[in-house]
């Protein structure tokens, strides 16, 4: 009875050290490193060091998006990202896709100056998106006013969701 009892209590203590070093252990390591470069220099018993040489201005760079530029497109700052439509006049996937694309990219542009067209490739389609509209009520006019000018697209335009550029 003796020897099951002291088994019992070693084995009982030794699973409340082991749970509080595993405590210790992950209370230690906590705390979030502000960047890749300090989680990977951060000393961690058992493992090696890494150390990283780097200037300060990459540092400084890498990986660090403030919250309030994230709708932000680069190189413009009073240009924000935001949910809205758009036309869609052109949608294809065959060889010549990108050329009638351009192609009606151009008629637009030369016609409507004031819609920006938006030209996108994700394989296998291209598609052409006409202006940036915050309300479904302007991309319908948008849209009529589209078919009116190009009859023969009418069939193909659409109003789709989309993120627009908003500021500009």
């Amino acid at each position: 009875m003796k020897p099951i009892f002291f088994f019992s209590l070693l084995l009982l203590s030794l699973i409340c050290y082991s749970s509080s070093e595993a405590q210790v252990s992950t209370s230690a390591h906590s705390k979030a490193p502000i960047s890749i470069f300090e989680a990977l220099s951060a000393e961690r018993e058992g493992e090696g060091t890494i150390i990283i040489y780097q200037p300060a201005s990459v540092k400084a760079a890498v990986g660090k998006v403030s919250g309030r530029l994230a709708g932000l497109i680069e190189g413009e700052s009073n240009i924000r990202l935001v949910h809205g439509y758009r036309v869609q006049v052109y949608n294809g996937n065959v060889a010549t896709s990108k050329r009638e694309a351009n192609y009606r990219a151009a008629q637009i542009a030369q016609l409507h100056p004031e819609m920006r067209c938006y030209l996108t490739y994700r394989a296998p389609f291209w598609r052409l998106l006409v202006g940036d509209f915050s309300s479904r009520e302007e991309a319908e006019e948008a849209k009529q006013l589209l078919k009116k000018s190009f009859p023969s697209y009418a069939r193909e335009i659409y109003i789709v969701r989309d993120k627009i550029r908003q500021g500009y």
